[in-house]
């Protein structure tokens, strides 16, 4: 979750970029402050353990960034570039809400 959430922090300022709706683009910001903090979370875990925070590459991740960047592009001035957006947007969430369940509860089997 490390490299996902550094990763996200990398294209959620593209994101809020290239949208053209107001709300949508805060939405963005406020998500980016969000990820910011769950990079902190994750770093302080790493520091209770008293171990370095790793940086494990994450394939789902930058493939669900490539489609994003690829999503905007293509609908790039067209009406229909914020709905794409949210929808990359949406499938990035999942992806984060399944890997924060599963390390859960791995946590509590451990």
């Amino acid at each position: 979750m490390n490299y996902a959430e550094n990763q996200l922090i990398k294209a959620l300022p593209k994101m809020a970029k290239a949208a053209t709706h107001d709300d949508l683009r805060e939405t963005f910001v406020a998500h980016l402050l969000e990820t910011e903090g769950h990079v902190r979370k994750v770093k302080r875990v790493f520091e209770l353990f008293r171990n370095p925070s790793k940086n494990k590459k994450c394939p789902a991740i930058v493939g669900l960034i490539k489609e994003a960047n690829e999503i905007a592009s293509e609908n790039k001035k067209s009406p229909t570039l914020n709905v794409a957006l949210i929808f990359a947007a949406q499938r990035v969430e999942h992806c984060e809400i399944t890997s924060y369940d599963g390390l859960r509860e791995w946590a509590r089997q451990l």
